[in-house]
């Protein structure tokens, strides 16, 4: 059996479930190539493709283009040169999320980055979780800006666990990424071990007093932590008077 552009749709899930087990028992995995038309494949099955979207799917330019493409920014170059990139609905997340996979396998083995900016990439709560497991490893960067990236609680449970291993990093941006309460609750349990982070900001977020409250008894064991944005928070007088009792 091989997977490609032209084929991927005469098979049926079952046939694509069989083939990767096959695959695994065998201890043959499919090429990067296959693996990328198999998720084009589950797209289109949870009708997150327009028709118009399979009818790029077929066009050789296309084909050719997430072949040979080397990373998400030669992707969308490529796309781009071919007119195609305007037309194309829902892969774009899909590059995105492959992106993020490959660079936070690039940061695990990374000696040299210090500062980082990913800001308003569209991350995500499953982009981060591929992300946290190179901050896990990583040792030299010291300041990361996660700006705009709709990581939501459950991306900062992941990035929280990160954290919590993490001995380099000392700026974190966490502006304007829909986080509530309960990521904080995961964000504080963090910086009760962490001892690297110098300056953290959670501005533009949906942070109550809840979110306050747990943050305020880490303020009082965390002696790294020097500066702390909350603007356009939803803190209120409850919130502050954790905060007061906590400094």
């Amino acid at each position: 059996m091989s997977i490609s552009l032209e084929n991927i749709f005469r098979y049926s899930e079952d046939d694509l479930n069989n083939y990767i087990k096959l695959s695994d028992d065998n201890n043959i995995y499919p090429t990067i190539e296959e693996k990328r038309y198999m998720v084009v494949y589950y797209l289109n099955k949870e009708g997150r493709l327009s028709p118009q979207d399979i009818e790029i799917i077929g066009n050789q330019s296309f084909q050719n283009i997430i072949i040979n493409s080397t990373s998400y920014e030669d992707f969308l170059q490529k796309m781009d040169d071919d007119n195609l990139l305007s037309t194309f609905d829902n892969l774009e997340e899909l590059m995105d999320l492959w992106g993020i996979q490959r660079f936070s396998e690039a940061l695990k083995v990374n000696k040299t980055l210090e500062e980082l900016y990913l800001s308003n990439i569209n991350i995500g709560s499953e982009g981060m979780k591929y992300l946290s497991e190179g901050l896990k490893v990583n040792k030299t960067l010291t300041q990361l800006d996660l700006d705009s990236n709709n990581i939501g609680d459950e991306g900062i449970k992941y990035l929280s666990e990160a954290l919590k291993v993490n001995k380099s990093l000392e700026v974190l941006d966490l502006s304007q990424n829909n986080i509530g309460d309960e990521g904080m609750k995961y964000l504080s349990e963090a910086l009760k071990v962490n001892k690297s982070l110098v300056k953290l900001n959670l501005s533009f977020n949906n942070i109550e007093a809840e979110g306050i409250k747990y943050l305020s008894e880490v303020l009082k064991v965390n002696n790294t932590l020097t500066k702390l944005e909350l603007y356009s928070n939803n803190i209120g007088d409850e919130g502050m008077k954790y905060l007061s009792e906590a400094l």
